[in-house]
């Protein structure tokens, strides 16, 4: 075997970045090779051999062969697999050029054993935090203005309002049914009893969560505002399902009698 007096500059830079989505066992390494003080230049046969002590001991795993290497001005880079080596313990790289050893042989730094944390056992629960601010109830509570008053206003959270007597009477709530397919423009007038002016006017989801809020969440409301239509006043809305299933609705109005 031919006698190598290389002096070797072993740069470890284990840059485990691989260990995002996909664990992996794979790390870069990084390396200087001189020969009498010079960088060399070529192709060299490597080899890589983990191992459990820093002299002696017993190898973990295969040997890494890259037979013919490229080396450029004393550098090359490699990625290096060891499956399941780095379970906690201290290991240690030996790297081989042209057959012959170069000691001493290289700790490995700890950035490769992070893919040993990510993997490892979950550990004790921390304390409990601080107790928030406590939130709303779970529903409002049934008020309202009296008979022939108008709303004036409402409060962050409707649980505060205000009403003033308007001269109004014989509220009404009419309103109607309307199923609006999948990517399909639906326009919808609900008409106040005769003699009853338009308040206000809206549309609400007839599919609802366990927790009261709307089943579907593609309705695009492109135009809500009052009418008047066929002699009487109302609410018309126009109504675009985005989704791709058929939502069920009901637009209403708000009437009164002056």
């Amino acid at each position: 075997m031919r006698n190598l007096t290389f002096a070797i500059f072993l740069l470890m830079t284990c840059m485990a970045a691989r260990a995002q989505v996909t664990q992996t066992a794979a790390f870069t390494y990084q390396g200087q090779l001189r020969q009498a003080g010079a960088p060399v230049d070529g192709a060299r046969d490597l080899e890589f051999a983990l191992f459990d002590s820093a002299s002696g001991g017993s190898q973990i795993g295969a040997t890494v062969d890259a037979p013919s290497w490229p080396i450029v001005g004393g550098l090359f880079t490699i990625d290096l697999s060891f499956p399941g080596a780095f379970s906690g313990p201290q290991r240690w790289l030996e790297v081989r050029v042209d057959g012959a050893p170069m000691l001493p042989r290289q700790p490995i730094t700890p950035v490769p054993f992070a893919q040993f944390a990510l993997s490892g056992t979950t550990g004790p629960a921390g304390p409990e935090g601080p107790v928030g601010e406590p939130g709303f109830p779970g529903s409002v509570p049934a008020a309202g203005c009296a008979p022939g008053d108008a709303l004036r206003s409402i409060s962050e959270g409707g649980f505060l309002f205000s009403c003033h007597t308007a001269g109004l009477h014989d509220w009404t709530r009419p309103s109607a049914d309307v199923s609006v397919p999948g990517g399909a423009v639906r326009t919808q007038i609900v008409r106040c009893p005769d003699g009853a002016i338009v308040i206000s006017g809206g549309v609400e989801s007839l599919e609802r969560s366990s927790v009261g809020t709307p089943g579907q969440t593609t309705l695009r409301i492109s135009e809500s505002f009052p009418t008047f239509d066929g002699g009487r006043w109302g609410w018309q809305v126009a109504l675009y399902n985005t989704g791709g299933v058929v939502m069920p609705l009901r637009a209403f109005a708000v009437c009164a009698g002056n």
